[in-house]
């Protein structure tokens, strides 16, 4: 495994990491709701704040602990490993796994600042969420579909690659499920009392669950 790999892996540990523009601080997402918790960090340590105890895990010689610029929301791995994709409030950045070369960002527009994104389980495209969900090509970084959701909060392809569910917050939360070829809903499900914070499809794309900040968990059939 290489150093810029362990050092991802490292950074996984994390619910939620930070990055600070001007010195090595990561943030760990609390056990409370909205609220983080930063933590300075020596080159060879990186520090966590995991539930209630902080952690600091020993960081192999010369490993990479840091990608990206801006207040970090999210990180995504591309599925055959080769890139990472770190969501922070200047834009998306994007990173080569094995070399940690910077490979391009994928810049915010205004107000426009993604929270979340995650690859297709082919790897041809990447969802990030501004708001709206913009839907690019990773052979051009181009966008190719924009839905019209409000207030995403997280998303998630589902394993057949043909649709992508949405969970919004917002006084009603609401998860979508959006058809990728015709780039229009075709599910609208309703429930939690509080924001929904993680979406997962079964493998065979047929159900799929919803958790929320409300602490309760959904099972979705179609």
């Amino acid at each position: 495994m290489s150093k810029c790999m362990l050092s991802i892996l490292a950074l996984f540990l994390a619910n939620l990491i930070s990055f600070s523009s001007f010195t090595t601080v990561l943030a760990d997402e609390n056990e409370q709701a909205n609220h983080t918790e930063p933590v300075d960090i020596d080159p060879k340590v990186l520090g966590v704040v995991h539930a209630k105890e902080p952690t600091f895990i020993a960081l192999p010689p010369g490993a990479v602990a840091r990608f990206g610029r801006g207040g970090g929301s999210d990180v995504a791995i591309s599925p055959d490993g080769d890139l990472v994709a770190v969501v922070s409030n200047i834009g998306v950045w994007l990173y080569s796994a094995y070399t940690d070369e910077f490979l391009s960002l994928l810049a915010s527009k205004g107000e426009n600042i993604p929270s979340t994104g995650v690859f297709s389980p082919d790897g041809t495209l990447l969802a990030t969420s501004a708001g709206r969900t913009a839907i690019r090509s990773t052979k051009t970084w181009q966008d190719i579909a924009t839905l019209s959701t409000v207030n995403a909060t997280c998303l998630t392809f589902s394993p057949d690659g043909t649709r992508i569910a949405v969970g919004m917050s917002g006084r009603q939360p609401t998860l979508q499920i959006w058809d990728i070829a015709t780039r229009k809903p075709i599910a609208t499900f309703m429930g939690h009392k509080r924001g929904i914070q993680s979406l997962a499809f079964s493998p065979d794309s047929r159900l799929l669950a919803s958790g929320g900040s409300d602490g309760v968990i959904y099972l979705w059939g179609r």
